[in-house]
C-alpha cells in the first residue's frame, strides 16, 4: 500500500498479508486510515512546505528554493498554521482570492502551483478543483533603437556600461555579467559558463548554468571587446547592476525598462534581421522556442511601423486609380 511520503520526500510502502483477500483489504485500509489520522494531528501546512523545500534543495537551483521560501512567507498565510487534511476547496478558494486582491494573475498561479504540490505531496487523495484569475496579456516593453542609443551615451565613462552593451549586443544575463572574469575575454567575444546566483540567505555565489543551453560563445564586435577587456567593473554584484542601470535610465530619460529588458532588444534585433530562430536561441541560451517567440509577440513599435508602411506601399500597387 502506498501510504505517501516520509520527512524526506520518500515515498512509503508497505505490505499486508492476511488468510483471505478480504481480511488483508481491511488490514490495509486500517493502515491507510492510522496514517491519515497521523497525518492530520501532526503535519501543519507550514511544516509541511518545509519539508518540501528541504526534500528538494539538492535537485532545484538556488533560486528557485529561495523563491519557495519566498512564497511559504508570504502566500495563503491564513493556511499556514492548519493541519493539511483539515484545509478545504472553499478556504484555498477564500485564501486565492484574498491574494489576488494585490498580487498579479500570474503571481497568483506560481504561488498555488506550489501549494498544489505541496498538498498532493503530503495529501494525495485530496482532489484540488480551484477557479483561478485569468492570465493577463503582458504589455512587455522591448528597448528601442533609440532606447539603447541613449543608455549608451548616458552610461559613457561609467561601469554600468559594459554590462549594458553585453546584455543589448551579446544577449548575456545579470548573473552572466557578474560573473565573468577577464580569462573569459577573447579576440572574437566571450566564453559563458557560469553564472552568480543568490542562496537562501540572499548571498551570492558563482554555479554553474542551470542547462547545457546556457553555455555558449558568443561573438561581438571589436569596440565592445575593447571595453570589456579595460571593464573596472569585474566582480560586480547583481544588485549593482540593477541599482546602476535603475539610475542610468533615469538619466537617459527613457521609458522605465528592466536590465532583463535588454537581452529582449538583441532577440528582437536579430529576429528583424532575418537571423532563423535557432541561431538567436543558441546565441542567447534560450532552451525552449515558445520562450524566444513570445518576445517576437511584441515586436518594437518602430520595426512594426516599417513593416507596416512597407506592406501598404506594396499593396498600393493595386489601386485602379494609382497613376503611374
Amino acid at each position: 500500500m502506498y501510504l505517501g511520503k516520509d520527512e524526506n520526500g520518500k515515498n512509503i510502502y508497505k505490505s499486508v498479508t492476511a488468510d483471505t483477500k478480504k481480511e488483508a483489504e481491511y488490514l490495509a485500509a486500517e493502515m491507510q486510515l492510522k496514517k491519515k489520522e497521523k497525518a492530520k494531528s501532526d503535519l501543519v501546512l507550514s511544516e509541511a512546505y518545509k519539508r518540501y523545500i528541504n526534500s528538494k534543495k539538492n535537485v532545484l537551483s538556488p533560486s528557485t528554493v529561495l523563491e519557495y521560501i519566498r512564497l511559504s512567507n508570504k502566500s495563503f498565510q491564513a493556511l499556514m498554521n492548519k493541519q493539511i487534511d483539515e484545509i478545504t476547496l472553499e478556504m484555498i478558494q477564500c485564501e486565492i482570492n484574498s491574494y489576488a486582491l494585490d498580487h498579479s494573475a500570474k503571481s497568483v498561479r506560481n504561488a498555488y502551483g506550489l501549494f498544489s504540490t505541496v498538498m498532493k505531496t503530503y495529501r494525495p487523495d485530496f482532489a484540488v478543483n480551484i477557479r483561478l484569475p485569468q492570465k493577463q496579456k503582458y504589455a512587455r516593453h522591448i528597448p528601442s533603437e533609440y532606447d539603447v542609443r541613449r543608455l549608451i551615451i548616458a552610461s559613457e565613462g561609467k561601469r554600468i556600461q559594459v554590462p549594458i552593451l553585453l546584455a543589448a549586443f551579446g544577449s548575456l544575463r545579470r548573473g552572466e555579467i557578474a560573473a565573468l572574469r577577464p580569462a573569459d575575454i577573447t579576440d572574437k567575444g566571450v566564453n559563458i559558463n557560469k553564472a552568480v546566483a543568490l542562496n537562501e540567505k540572499r548571498e551570492q555565489f558563482i554555479k554553474q548554468p542551470k542547462s547545457y543551453h546556457e553555455y555558449r560563445f558568443v561573438e561581438l564586435q571589436p569596440w565592445i571587446i575593447q571595453r570589456a577587456r579595460s571593464w573596472n567593473g569585474f566582480g560586480m554584484s547583481i544588485n549593482c547592476i540593477t541599482a546602476e542601470f535603475s539610475k542610468i535610465v533615469e538619466v537617459a530619460k527613457i521609458e522605465h525598462i528592466r536590465f532583463h529588458d535588454l537581452r529582449h532588444f538583441y532577440a528582437s534585433e536579430r529576429h528583424a534581421l532575418g537571423v532563423p530562430d535557432k541561431y538567436i536561441m543558441q546565441t542567447g541560451g534560450w532552451a525552449a522556442m515558445s520562450v524566444l517567440q513570445d518576445v517576437y509577440q511584441h515586436t518594437m513599435q518602430e520595426k512594426q511601423d516599417e513593416f507596416t508602411k512597407r506592406t501598404l506601399d506594396h499593396f498600393e500597387k493595386f489601386n485602379p486609380d494609382r497613376k503611374e
